[in-house]
């Protein structure tokens, strides 16, 4: 590492990290010129070397310690397992985007995007629910290992109706009569 070639270019360095983080430059452009194979300059010579004491350091962590990187494997599983919903959505259609448009292509994107979220966000309100009401470590163990991203319970086939009337209370009711033991038992080993 050339710990000059840092010192000498460390005002540069913090001032572009103040203008990202200020939000005066967009990060992609700053990004975009030191990735660029025509751009060459002492600061960009000194975000390399920097940029290899971070790596090093993050190796060297995810080597040492296994909670580190399990932490890192599980936030890698938790974007996956986003994404494979994301795309068991957008398959619905044959994997053909609604639209002929750009702005009906994004339109269709945003939509799924929508639907993800609000499959999470009833997933998650689900689990801490049972969560919350979990009398035992056993039962809040049991719970804990469910993700909130998992669909398979969802109908994503089905027909909608969202201007009807509904029973509003019915996933309170749901979660009042579950039984975590028969749940259990019905899961495959």
């Amino acid at each position: 590492m050339d710990q000059k070639l840092i010192e000498s270019e460390w005002d540069n360095i913090q001032r572009m990290a103040a203008s990202i983080i200020t939000g005066e430059v967009n990060p992609s452009v700053i990004i975009s010129k030191l990735s660029s194979k025509e751009y060459s300059s002492r600061t960009k010579r000194a975000f390399v070397q920097y940029n290899n004491i971070v790596k090093s350091h993050f190796i060297l962590q995810y080597i040492h310690d296994i909670d580190f990187r399990r932490a890192v494997t599980n936030a890698l599983n938790r974007g996956e397992k986003y994404n494979s919903l994301y795309r068991a959505i957008t398959l619905l259609n044959n994997g053909q985007l609604k639209g002929t448009s750009e702005i009906e292509m994004e339109v269709w994107n945003q939509c799924t995007r929508l639907i993800a979220a609000i499959i999470h966000y009833y997933n998650c309100y689900a689990l801490n629910e049972l969560y919350v009401k979990a009398k035992t470590k056993e039962e809040k163990a049991f719970i804990s290992q469910f993700l909130p991203t998992a669909w398979g319970h969802v109908n994503l086939l089905g027909h909608y109706e969202f201007c009807v009337e509904t029973k509003a209370d019915w996933i309170v009711d749901w979660i009042k009569n579950f039984d975590w033991k028969e749940t259990k038992e019905k899961i495959p080993k």
